[in-house]
């Protein structure tokens, strides 16, 4: 009997290795077996950033520029593209001032808001040995703000104690624990299958300047299928994330017979695409060529695809500020683009530091998770989430993507690249907090301007991913805006038996924006 059992489990530990010898094999030529992005540490550039910035909380003031370019005037060295009213609010909330409302703020905390703003826009002239603002001129700023918003002259002084310090600086990078990012990477990874085998989407690469950027396409060049001569729809995804982020809408949209195109940018964590280093930088970080792997894409599309004359864009959040800018380059490189949607979209047209107490959790989250936490809830869990959260938001690579950008390239960009005369569609979620939208009676004679055939919609009781909470509401506007293959209305959500049934709660209500809201005005008036 025991020789017996012995013959038996060696037998099924040579069943067990042959098993999987088999599996390693077709995992060889498994198209979705793909290599993973991850960055382990910050760019060299960015590090150098991070200390200066540490450097300069303790050398606050310089001996001053060599000279204003405007004596007496705050537009070109604060957020010059947003009004004075709202200058005034970004500096409330960058301070973090939690009990105090922006037009109570004192003459000291305006002070130290310019310096932070200046410290934002210009941080390299932090390396220039003191050869940065002085006290004084960030004075001269702040009282020129405060002269056009009109407030109660003279102002108070003091408050400085209740500025929030700038402990993000000391906290970048925040990694996480090994698991949390082992648990991502394996989830990712798990969805292949169901992208390939339930949803039979392909994955292939695109050639770029920087290499091969990876894509999903829910047809493969050269298949025939019912919308194979409909422009086929570009998808992009936002910051943090790659194109499976897209996959909700993609899916939805491609079961109505039209074709989907999800890239994932490269050097993104948990990403497909891995560059082969960019114009300045081993990484591919600028917006700029970003925007050229995108141009290849639609390039490819049109030359794999002969019945196809033209192709339609979409983007999320940064993807959205990135698609805005696409459609001007695809028109100077005479690419046809029929038509654009922007969800949420990032860049200037958003509120940088919309909400105070959520700039102070960020600087102090544990004390301020002590100050806002019910007395019932136990501490150290509470606490251990919180490490999580960080831990997901400020890794290696998030902190390269964001903070790694220059003012001037994404959030104050007044590129006149950004915009197009093809019908557009912008969809927002009226809770987003991370793309906080601006004031509508500023922002629609912007939109107005670079997007002369606008429509706009607010999703309610939608945030800041609409196309994952909100994603049944999001497709069927998506087709009916883009015009369904076929012909008619969106079939989207119309049945009461189907898969959209078992996503219902995502079937939001549709609002839409006062595209006449303000007065409309010049760029160089509102937006300088």
């Amino acid at each position: 009997h025991l020789l017996t059992w012995n013959i038996v489990c060696c037998l099924a530990a040579l069943c067990f290795l042959r098993g999987l010898q088999k599996l390693r094999e077709s995992l060889r030529g498994f198209e979705w077996a793909l290599p993973m992005y991850k960055d382990e540490e910050l760019d060299e550039d960015l590090r150098k950033q991070i200390q200066i910035m540490r450097h300069s909380e303790k050398v606050p003031w310089g001996e001053g520029l060599p000279e204003l370019r405007r004596p007496g005037s705050w537009r070109p060295y604060l957020f010059e593209q947003r009004s004075a009213v709202e200058n005034l609010e970004e500096i409330h909330g960058m301070l973090g001032l939690v009990r105090r409302r922006p037009r109570d703020m004192t003459k000291d905390q305006l002070i130290e808001g310019v310096r932070q703003v200046l410290m934002m826009k210009y941080h390299p002239l932090l390396r220039v040995s003191k050869r940065y603002w002085s006290k004084e001129q960030a004075q001269t700023i702040a009282e020129a703000l405060a002269m056009e918003c009109d407030l109660h002259q003279p102002l108070a002084s003091g408050g400085l104690e209740e500025i929030t310090p700038l402990g993000i600086v000391n906290q970048l990078p925040s990694p996480g624990p090994a698991w949390l990012q082992s648990s991502i990477r394996f989830a990712i990874w798990a969805m292949r299958p169901v992208f390939r085998s339930a949803l039979l989407w392909h994955s292939r690469f695109v050639a770029t300047p920087f290499g091969k950027l990876h894509v999903l396409d829910s047809h493969a060049p050269g298949t025939s299928f019912r919308g194979n001569s409909e422009p086929p729809l570009l998808l992009q995804h936002g910051m943090f994330v790659t194109g499976w982020s897209m996959s909700p809408v993609g899916w939805l949209l491609s079961r109505q017979g039209r074709r989907i195109i999800m890239p994932d940018l490269f050097d993104f964590d948990h990403g497909n695409s891995i560059s082969e280093g960019g114009w300045s930088a081993g990484k591919v970080r600028k917006i700029a060529e970003h925007l050229e792997c995108l141009i290849c894409v639609v390039r490819d599309l049109l030359d794999t695809c002969p019945k196809v004359k033209e192709v339609d864009i979409a983007g999320h959040s940064f993807g959205g500020w990135l698609i805005g800018m696409l459609a001007s380059c695809c028109a100077q490189r005479g690419l046809p683009v029929r038509k654009v949607v922007l969800l949420g979209p990032g860049g200037p047209l958003v509120r940088i530091h919309g909400d105070p107490m959520l700039v102070r959790f960020f600087h102090c989250p544990m004390e301020t998770l002590s100050e806002v936490l019910p007395w019932w809830v136990p501490r150290a869990p509470a606490q251990a989430v919180v490490r999580l959260v960080l831990g997901l938001l400020f890794s290696p690579n998030n902190v390269n993507i964001l903070f790694g950008l220059r003012y001037q390239e994404y959030l104050g960009c007044a590129s006149a690249a950004f915009g197009t005369d093809s019908p557009t569609l912008l969809l927002w979620g009226d809770e987003d907090r991370v793309n906080w939208p601006r004031k509508e009676e500023l922002l629609m004679p912007y939109l107005n301007n670079r997007f002369p055939n606008l429509e706009a919609f607010w999703v309610e009781g939608g945030g800041h991913n609409i196309q994952i909470d909100s994603f049944v509401a999001v497709s069927r506007c998506m087709d009916d805006f883009l015009g369904p293959i076929g012909g008619g209305k969106s079939r989207i959500g119309a049945r009461f038996l189907g898969w959209e049934t078992l996503f219902r709660i995502t079937d939001r209500r549709l609002t839409r924006m006062n595209m006449v809201a303000g007065v409309p005005a010049p760029d160089d008036v509102v937006f300088h």
